[in-house]
């Protein structure tokens, strides 16, 4: 059985960077960006990706550095 997730779920976080889990088929790459930037602007720091992978069962993974 399989779950599907309409949001971007955050798998790591810490003042140095976001490891953000979703599903490409219900959340666009560019709403994943929009969390990432939330979380790093908590520390007064821009997000900007470093990896972007394919997870299986349809996953994807975007990586952020706070910079």
């Amino acid at each position: 059985m399989s779950a599907c997730a309409t949001a971007p779920i955050t798998d790591f976080a810490s003042p140095a960077s976001i490891s953000i889990r979703y599903d490409p088929f219900l959340v666009r790459a560019a709403e994943v960006g929009v969390e990432a930037q939330a979380h790093c602007q908590e520390y007064n720091k821009n997000a900007a990706v470093t990896d972007r992978s394919s997870l299986g069962g349809g996953w994807e993974v975007m990586t952020f550095d706070c910079r």
